[in-house]
């Protein structure tokens, strides 16, 4: 028998912590995603990047896409696709300066090795940069001096790795 899956949803709501209920978002997203990351950017909006536009783990083989969810309007809107493709697994953290590092992911040939960055002022992704190893599942986190310590995860179907890598923004 062949896996069922369902399509991704083409939809978003906000949870309201206080009421603790959800209710939906002025739009619709630009492009479905799941298993993607998400970084708070400058003024409370959202990048929500990469993961997998499609029903299922192997029914795709990841994303370039990118969109922004901006609260105050309720809406999401189109950026610039990143550079690779970093799917189920990547990895991003908001950096000092407004900008947003996204890391690993899988891809079509498995976990990647590359990294790139959001400017959420010109709304492209560049500034590519490879880690020591290739990563998906991974730990990250920025630390107090504006690095950022990208740790462990799966290197392969087959196995885990305990490096780390520091970026240091240019």
């Amino acid at each position: 028998a062949g896996v069922i899956c369902q399509p991704v949803a083409q939809s978003a709501e906000i949870f309201d912590p206080l009421a603790g209920t959800f209710s939906p978002t002025g739009g619709d997203p630009v492009v479905s995603l799941w298993g993607h990351a998400q970084a708070r950017l400058p003024g409370g909006r959202v990048l929500l990047a990469g993961g997998e536009p499609t029903c299922g783990l192997g029914s795709s083989a990841g994303t370039r896409a990118a969109q922004i969810y901006d609260p105050a309007t309720g809406l999401f809107l189109a950026v610039g696709d990143m550079m690779e493709v970093h799917g189920l697994g990547l990895a991003a953290t908001a950096l000092g300066d407004g900008r947003v590092l996204l890391t690993g992911g899988v891809a079509d040939s498995g976990p990647v090795a590359g990294g790139e960055v959001f400017d959420p002022d010109s709304g492209l992704f560049g500034g590519l940069a490879t880690m020591s190893s290739p990563r998906a599942f991974h730990a990250q986190v920025g630390l107090h001096d504006g690095t950022v310590l990208v740790a462990g995860g799966e290197e392969s179907a087959f196995g885990v790795t305990a490096s780390a890598d520091i970026y240091s923004s240019p």
